[in-house]
């Protein structure tokens, strides 16, 4: 009698497909992103600033006017692309208009503050 060797089942064997093809697809991923990483940064910073300034500009606080606020966000996207913020100011100042956005309009006081904490982290 010979003894027949049997390979792998069919649903191993899909599975083993699928999960290589997954790893694939997220190494692949992760090597974008890491290449692109520059842009993707760019990108959300300036989606972020345009969103904030877009927020401010609905309720100005007195004596600012649109293109200060304009003026604020291109320096402080032009301060980050040179390296003068820390990850730390924009973490603070991200989570700051993450609470903002949460409200559905801000005061002028809270963004009087927001502009104070930009312009602080663009001075330093």
């Amino acid at each position: 009698m010979t003894e027949q060797k049997r390979g792998m089942s069919k649903g191993c064997l899909i599975g083993l497909i699928v999960v290589g093809v997954i790893a694939v697809v997220v190494i692949a991923m992760a090597i974008v992103c890491y290449v692109y990483k520059d842009e993707l940064i760019d990108a959300g910073l300036t989606k972020m600033t345009d969103a904030l300034a877009e927020s401010i500009i609905e309720n100005l606080p007195e004596g600012v006017s649109e293109d200060d606020v304009r003026t604020l966000m291109t320096e402080f996207k032009q301060a980050f692309k040179e390296g003068k913020i820390s990850q730390e100011e924009i973490q603070e100042i991200s989570g700051r208009f993450q609470k903002i956005a949460k409200q559905e309009e801000i005061s002028q006081e809270e963004s009087r503050e927001i502009m104070e904490m930009i312009r602080r982290a663009i001075d330093e």
